[in-house]
């Protein structure tokens, strides 16, 4: 409050001009719980192929160094 009334004071001296602020926009309305949810699973689903390709490709490297243990130690399938 201190600071209001030496910015009167020194209005009123002409120490400084007086400042004419704008109106402040209207707030925009927040998403819902609902929209983060939907843009999340949304964000989930578009990835899943990645996902399974990724786990698709790790798989079969296991499958691969799986047989060449077997080949090493002259086992058959």
């Amino acid at each position: 409050m201190n600071d209001c009334s030496l910015y009167l004071k020194s209005m009123t001296a002409k120490l400084i001009s007086k400042t004419v602020f704008e109106e402040l926009p209207k707030q925009s309305q927040l998403p819902t719980y609902q929209w983060f949810l939907r843009v999340y699973h949304q964000e989930v689903l578009s990835r899943a192929e990645e996902v399974k390709a990724a786990l698709t490709t790790i798989f079969g490297r296991i499958l691969k160094m799986d047989s060449t243990k077997k080949v090493y130690m002259g086992r058959k399938y």
